[in-house]
C-alpha cells in the first residue's frame, strides 16, 4: 500500500477513534492527552496526544448523488500502544 493511502477500521464498539503514533504527523492542532483507554480484555492505556486528523474520503463504488473525492475531519486520540487505527461510528 503507497505510504500516501491509509486504512482505518470501523470499531462500533468504540467510543472515541484512535489513531496509532506514525498518524500523528498528519495531525493538525494536536494537544497533549490524559485519557485513559480501556480495552476489551480489560486492560487500560494511557493516551499521549489528541488531535483533528484531515482526510479525503473516496467514493470508490461510484455512488449516485455521492461525490467521488469528499474532504473530511475527525477527532482522534494517540495512545503509544495501539497497533492498528479505530474509527468509532
Amino acid at each position: 500500500m503507497p505510504r500516501s493511502l491509509k486504512r482505518i477500521h470501523v470499531d462500533t464498539m468504540a467510543n472515541a477513534t484512535f489513531l496509532t503514533p506514525s498518524m500523528r504527523q498528519f495531525m493538525h492542532n494536536v494537544s497533549k492527552c490524559n485519557a485513559v483507554i480501556q480495552v476489551a480484555n480489560s486492560q487500560t492505556m494511557q493516551a499521549s496526544c489528541q488531535g483533528v486528523l484531515g482526510m479525503y474520503v473516496l467514493n470508490v463504488d461510484e455512488h449516485a448523488n455521492i461525490p467521488l473525492v469528499q474532504p473530511f475531519e475527525m477527532h482522534a486520540i494517540v495512545p503509544p500502544e495501539l497497533n492498528r487505527e479505530l474509527m468509532s461510528i
